[in-house]
C-alpha cells in the first residue's frame, strides 16, 4: 500500500518511487505493491528530496528525467554540494557530481540503494561509473521481473552489509574480553569473509541473465586494455543488440522477452573463450571483451554468435530472434604508441566506434555484423 507517515521503526522496508508521469508511476507501484514493502511516492524533484530527508526510505527508485531537480531545495536537504548542469541527473557522467552523488553523500540516506530508470546506457556513456555499491541502472520499458529482482538484490545486499557490520562490531567486543574464544571467533570471521565474497558477487551480477553487469565490465575494460598495451597485443570488443527486442517483448510479453535474454546470454557463453569477458551492457545489449584478438578473429566470433542465435528454435510459432553487432579493435601498434595518460581516449574511441558500427548494422536491416575497416 502507499503510505505517507512519519519516520518510524519499520517492520517492512519502505521504497520511494519518484516518477513524474502518473501512468508510469502507477505501473511502478503496481509492480512492487505485491511484495512485502511499503511504498511512498514523489512526482517532482523537490518532493523527492523532501521524502528522502523526512522518510529515510530503505530504497529509492527514481526516473533520470524527473523534473524540478534544479529547484529541489538541495541546500535545505543538506545536499548543497550536488551540482547539476541541467535537469538530466546523469548528464555530467562523473562519479562525484550530480544529484545522485549528493544523495549518496548525505548522511540521512547513507547506504540506501538507488535505482535509476533510464532510456538506455549509451555506448559513449562509459564514464558514467557507479558512484557506490548501492547505485544501479534499470532501462525502459521497465520489466516487472527485472525490477523486482533488482529490488530484492539491493535490499538483500543492504541487509547483509548491515548484518556484517553488526557482527564485526560484536566480534571486536568479544576479542576485547580475551582470547578464550579465539578459535571460535576466527571461524566466525572466516564465515563473514565468505558471506562478503557472496555479496560482492551479487553486486556485479545481472539478476536476469546471471552475466556480469555494466558496472563490472566497465571496471574491467581499462585493465584489459592496459594488459594489451603492456605486450602490444591487439584488443577487440563486440557490442551486440537483440534485433527488434522491444517490439518482440510488446507482442509476446515481457516474460517471453526475459526468456529471450536468458537464452541469448547462454548462447553467447557457449561461443566465447574462457579468456573472454561477457556482460549484459544495457537492456538488450551485450558486450564481449576479447583480449589478444584482432579484427578478423573478433569478427569471426561475432558472426559465429549471430548464426548460432539465428538458428535457435522458440516455443512460439513464427518467432525469429536475431542479433546485430559492431566489432571494434585497438591494434597492437596503436596500443604500443599510446601512453597510459591516453587511456581515457582509447576507451572512448573503442566504445564509440563499436556503437557506431552496431547502429550501422541495425540500419542495414539487422541480423548482421559490422567491423572496423582494414
Amino acid at each position: 500500500m502507499i503510505v505517507d507517515q512519519p519516520d518510524r521503526e519499520r517492520p517492512t522496508p519502505l521504497i520511494l518511487i519518484a516518477e513524474s508521469d502518473p501512468q508510469r508511476l502507477l505501473q511502478l507501484v503496481n509492480i512492487l505493491k505485491s511484495d512485502a514493502v511499503e511504498i511512498t511516492t514523489a512526482m517532482n524533484g523537490s518532493r523527492a528530496v523532501e521524502k528522502l530527508r523526512d522518510r529515510r526510505p530503505d530504497l529509492a527508485l527514481m526516473d533520470a528525467d524527473l523534473p524540478g531537480l534544479s529547484d529541489a531545495g538541495l541546500s535545505d536537504a543538506g545536499l548543497s554540494d550536488a551540482r547539476l548542469s541541467d535537469t538530466r541527473l546523469y548528464d555530467t557522467g562523473l562519479p562525484d557530481t550530480g544529484l545522485f552523488a549528493g544523495i549518496k553523500r548525505h548522511s540521512e540516506v547513507d547506504g540506501m540503494p538507488l535505482l535509476i530508470i533510464r532510456e538506455r546506457v549509451p555506448p559513449a556513456d562509459f564514464f558514467a561509473r557507479f558512484s557506490g555499491p548501492g547505485i544501479d541502472y534499470i532501462t525502459k520499458p521497465v520489466s516487472p521481473e527485472d525490477l523486482r529482482a533488482r529490488v530484492r538484490v539491493h535490499m538483500g545486499l543492504r541487509l547483509c552489509r548491515e548484518a556484517l557490520a553488526a557482527c564485526a562490531e560484536e566480534l571486536d567486543l568479544e576479542m576485547e574480553g580475551g582470547a578464550a574464544r579465539a578459535n571460535e571467533i576466527a571461524g566466525l570471521r572466516a564465515a563473514l569473509r565468505e558471506r562478503d565474497a557472496t555479496i560482492e558477487k551479487m553486486a556485479v551480477t545481472d539478476p536476469v541473465t546471471q552475466l556480469y553487469n555494466y558496472r563490472f565490465v566497465m571496471d574491467q575494460l581499462p585493465r584489459k586494455i592496459a594488459e594489451s598495451r603492456r605486450y602490444a597485443y591487439p584488443f577487440s570488443i563486440i557490442l551486440l543488440d537483440v534485433d527488434e527486442y522491444r517490439a518482440i517483448a510488446a507482442r509476446h510479453g515481457l516474460v517471453m522477452g526475459e526468456k529471450i535474454l536468458v537464452r541469448v546470454a547462454r548462447a553467447l557463453q557457449e561461443q566465447i573463450r574462457e579468456t573472454d569477458l561477457l556482460a549484459r551492457y544495457s537492456g538488450e545489449e551485450f558486450l564481449i571483451l576479447l583480449p589478444h584478438t584482432g579484427t578478423d578473429g573478433a569478427y569471426l566470433t561475432a558472426d559465429r554468435i549471430r548464426r548460432a542465435i539465428e538458428g535457435m528454435e522458440w516455443e512460439i510459432s513464427g518467432l525469429k530472434v536475431t542479433v546485430s553487432g559492431g566489432v571494434s579493435t585497438l591494434s597492437g601498434e596503436v596500443l604500443a604508441t599510446e601512453g597510459p595518460d591516453r587511456a581515457d581516449r582509447l576507451l572512448y574511441r573503442l566504445i564509440m566506434n563499436a556503437g557506431e558500427l552496431l547502429y550501422r548494422a541495425r540500419s542495414a536491416g539487422g541480423n548482421r555484423i559490422e567491423r572496423d575497416a582494414e
